[in-house]
């Protein structure tokens, strides 16, 4: 709440977007949600202070389970041990993206923007 005022006071527009999901598949190979409330709290913010949303989480989600348990690695910041001196052992992280994952989820941002009909779009389109 204090933010946005804080926004609008500068006479910017605010926007408010849900998380991005992260890379966590159960034994099943079935996603889980790992934000607990966040997601929700976040959509009721949007709707009470009639802040446009990114629904970042639902199309993450959505573009993680496409990808399955295996193919989401590649969304993701997964080095395998040996390639990088500095990372010898490897790295495994689960939140943060590569540079293909973060072309993906940017373009999942401009479709969000475009279909909230934002002034941004005209810059985006």
């Amino acid at each position: 709440g204090r933010s946005i005022g804080d926004v609008r006071a500068k006479e910017a527009n605010p926007l408010l977007a849900t998380p991005c999901a992260r890379r966590s598949f159960d034994n099943a190979g079935k996603l889980v949600e790992t934000h607990g409330d966040y997601p929700d709290a976040v959509r009721a913010v949007a709707v009470e202070t009639r802040v446009p949303l990114l629904e970042m989480n639902g199309l993450t989600m959505a573009l993680e389970e496409a990808q399955g348990a295996e193919g989401s690695k590649r969304l993701h910041l997964w080095i395998p041990a040996g390639v990088y001196q500095r990372q010898p052992a490897g790295y495994e992280d689960n939140t943060h993206y590569s540079a293909y994952g973060a072309e993906r989820v940017a373009a999942l941002a401009v479709q969000e923007i475009i279909r909230l009909q934002l002034p941004l779009a005209k810059w985006l389109e």
